[in-house]
């Protein structure tokens, strides 16, 4: 079985992480070791992971931000595999996205690296657009041209060798690291292309660091279609994998009902309830006045979705 280290940069996004982990984790037919760099992160993110305690995941903290590119560095100078691949904290992958890529390789026979095409999804999960990778095996002149990879810097499988060899992540770029490092791969070694969407690709309104996305595993890459989505159903499951991602350490086993207490069932407590708000506010755009802090607005996930959709609804916004 082949081996691959997944590398995963994280700074401040700990209920996202956790269904980028959960999807990496789910790769068939793969032994697989985990390395996340909290890059200076101030939520608690390596404590809820080390809190999972799962021998394949490897936690490392910057004290202080160093960047995406230092944080991906980080994790492939510990890589011990044959293979390392990359994925931004955000972005999701389909079960067979490495056992595929790992099978291009092999067979091309001379590829050092491997691509997959993606999908391009908005937070209303809309797909805005799918991107297949090249035909060529040589991409060192296409890549000075345009960047032709898809899936951002969550796409590429590369051996160890090769991406220490070519030099990592160059730390002094920052939007353009990931399209200077697939060049010098490019440059080195043919590329072995998957033409299947194997990267769910989540594009952010305002492209800030610190935007926040609410990501639904909506039968994505196993042929159903993102659009059309009931919207209580989506609130209710982003709140559902909040609550289980802060609150649970991950633990998808012991996710409530909808109709559970949460705080008379103790999941919940006086600073969960800020963390909770916060979270509406920041994540959903509402306001939660001191007055609506009650039970029937904050106690279970039913009343927690219909307050947002109330809320939203009120103000005349969509999710």
């Amino acid at each position: 079985m082949a081996e691959v280290t997944v590398i995963i940069p994280t700074r401040n996004r700990r209920h996202l992480l956790f269904r980028t982990l959960h999807s990496v984790l789910a790769q068939r037919a793969v032994s697989q070791s985990v390395v996340i760099v909290d890059d200076g992160g101030h939520d608690g993110t390596d404590k809820s992971l080390r809190a999972l305690s799962d021998p394949r995941v490897q936690v490392v903290r910057h004290e202080t931000r160093r960047g995406v590119s230092e944080a991906r560095n980080t994790g492939l100078a510990l890589a011990k595999t044959p293979w390392v691949a990359f994925v931004d904290d955000d972005d999701l992958w389909a079960p067979d996205k490495l056992p595929a890529q790992l099978a291009a390789v092999t067979a091309d026979g001379s590829a050092q690296w491997s691509c997959a095409g993606s999908v391009v999804v908005d937070n209303e999960a809309r797909v805005l657009g799918w991107g297949d990778p090249p035909y060529e095996r040589d991409l060192s002149d296409l890549l000075l041209q345009s960047l032709s990879i898809p899936g951002g810097g969550s796409g590429v499988l590369a051996a160890t060798s090769l991406a220490r060899a070519v030099g990592g992540f160059d730390d002094t770029m920052s939007n353009l690291a990931d399209w200077d490092f697939y060049l010098r791969l490019a440059q080195d070694s043919p590329v072995a292309a998957v033409h299947e969407p194997l990267v769910g690709y989540f594009l952010h309104p305002g492209s800030t660091d610190h935007d926040t996305l609410v990501i639904v595993w909506m039968g994505l890459f196993v042929g159903m279609g993102l659009s059309g989505v009931d919207v209580d159903t989506q609130i209710r499951a982003e709140l559902t994998d909040f609550v289980v991602n802060n609150y649970l350490f991950g633990d998808a086993a012991s996710r409530p009902g909808d109709d559970d207490s949460l705080v008379e069932g103790g999941i919940i407590d006086s600073t969960g309830i800020l963390e909770l708000i916060e979270f509406l506010e920041s994540h959903f755009g509402i306001e939660v006045s001191e007055t609506e802090t009650v039970p029937q607005n904050l106690g279970s996930i039913s009343n927690l979705t219909k307050f947002v959709v109330g809320k939203k609804a009120a103000a005349g916004s969509s999710l």
